[in-house]
């Protein structure tokens, strides 16, 4: 074999690693992303519980939109609808969808100390579930304060998580098709 000849398999081996190189950096820089998908996954599930919490507090049905806001209003010191306004979210999205990391954290240690804190009290009755609610979400916005020096209505949105994981799949596919042995050239 001539050194002219091994010229196109070396350079389609650069191509290769590149495109590799390529998709395994852009995966490191995802890394946020994927916490942040799987901190979104626990919020919902910690969002289960804390209702559940609630409910054996003997929360109504018709009460839940309340007692929910009362958390919101102790972190972020306005209620969700002005809290989705201050940040310019789109009508008819779950803000939940679009925090960061950050934020997304701050939420899931607030609903469920709030679903702890109902159950360690046997706090009951819609005003007292409220106000526990509430001073939950008020020690967990002094402690993002505190840490961060950011209040958190200030963090800013981000991608939506669903754009986010069309976007994971897609490096997924494109991880495939690097791994799968390409048929060898008959001379």
């Amino acid at each position: 074999m001539t050194a002219d000849s091994k010229k196109p398999e070396v350079a389609e081996a650069k191509a290769a690693l590149a495109a590799i190189a390529d998709t395994l950096i852009q995966q490191r820089v995802e890394s946020a992303d994927l916490a942040r998908l799987e901190t979104r996954e626990d919020l919902k599930i910690a969002e289960k519980a804390m209702t559940g919490a609630a409910r054996d507090g003997g929360l109504q049905t018709t009460e839940f939109g309340i007692f929910k806001d009362a958390g919101f209003r102790g972190m972020y010191n306005m209620s969700l609808r002005d809290l989705q306004a201050h940040k310019g979210m789109p009508q008819g999205k779950t803000l939940y969808d679009f925090m960061g990391l950050e934020e997304l954290a701050g939420n899931l240690f607030r609903v469920t100390q709030t679903a702890a804190r109902i159950k360690s009290k046997n706090v009951s009755g819609l005003n007292s579930l409220q106000r526990t609610a509430q001073d939950v979400g008020s020690e967990v916005r002094r402690m993002m304060i505190q840490n961060s020096g950011t209040a958190p209505e200030h963090l800013a949105i981000e991608e939506d998580v669903q754009g986010v994981q069309k976007r994971l799949k897609k490096v997924d596919r494109e991880m495939k098709k690097l791994d799968k042995p390409k048929a060898k050239k008959k001379p």
